[in-house]
């Protein structure tokens, strides 16, 4: 049966209004709640009890069954009802259930209740002095970044691979719409926007109210077909690009490099990361 999306949740028919319904936290919780359910395998679950179709889609009441809650309770969160009596060991149970990972766990405690799972850090908004200094003692590229994208600080290797430092500063609106982030990060789609978009989420459920990030985000979903595309059919959401190796040309075109993430969240300062760009080695064959 065709699940029914409530009143308050329905897309807007004015295309005005849609990047700013697609970023309220509750249609968020219900768009990710649904596509996590969606993606699991009944004929995989443990503890449900026998079904008389061969359907292998995990319903509402099954997720419920599993989390020992009422279907109605469940339904809540995939309809996108943000309720304060949400228990932390429920969300914890929905969760295991879901199966998600760290990040669409703290993505599911940010939008459903507003905070993040017990553990985390406070904010703060620029980098130390000693912070800025580890990067301009590197020798491979390396930045540190807002929620939003913005690059508040950068060392050399990082403006020789990545010129558009020099005017064009918010990293993920370059990502997104630079005709040459296309050209030089390699398989752009499906490694660089997608994670970008997937950062812009998280960061979207856990500083809902950051200014300048609703003006990144919402200019991107106004006027990018690409973004909202990749938004509308995507359930992926990262709290930062940790260990995910990309590949990107050089300026010039001609050398290629392989890079692995490395993100450092600065323990003062957790609205701000430090990002650098290793060089990525395989191991060798067994």
């Amino acid at each position: 049966m065709k699940e029914n999306t409530p009143r308050t949740q329905r897309r807007p028919a004015t295309a005005a209004s849609r990047a700013a319904w697609l970023m309220l936290p509750g249609t968020e919780l219900s768009s990710l709640t649904k596509a996590w359910r969606l993606r699991l395998n009944r004929a995989e679950m443990t503890g449900l009890p026998p079904k008389k179709s061969s359907s292998r889609v995990v319903t509402q009441a099954d997720v419920a069954t599993l989390v020992g809650c009422s279907p109605l309770w469940y339904g809540n969160l995939e309809r996108g009802v943000r309720e304060p009596g949400y228990s932390a060991e429920f969300l914890q149970s929905v969760a295991d259930v879901l199966a998600l990972d760290s990040h669409e766990r703290t993505v599911l405690f940010l939008l459903a209740l507003g905070r993040e799972p017990a553990g985390s850090a406070a904010a703060g908004p620029n980098p130390h002095s000693a912070s800025v200094e580890i990067i301009h003692h590197m020798v491979v590229p390396a930045w540190f970044m807002t929620p939003s994208g913005d690059v508040l600080d950068y060392n050399g290797a990082a403006l020789r691979w990545f010129p558009h430092l020099a005017h064009e500063n918010n990293l993920f609106r370059w990502i997104c719409q630079s005709p040459g982030a296309k050209r030089q990060l390699v398989r752009w789609q499906a490694d660089w926007l997608s994670s970008a978009i997937a950062q812009l989420r998280a960061a979207n459920a856990r500083w809902p109210d950051d200014p300048r990030l609703r003006e990144v985000l919402g200019e991107l979903l106004d006027t990018n077909a690409t973004v909202r595309a990749v938004w509308d059919r995507q359930a992926c959401v990262r709290l930062h690009p940790d260990a995910e190796v990309r590949s990107l040309f050089l300026p010039g075109g001609q050398s290629l490099a392989r890079v692995q993430h490395v993100v450092t969240d600065l323990a003062d300062r957790s609205q701000l990361r430090m990002v650098a760009l290793m060089p990525h080695c395989p191991p060798p064959p067994l």
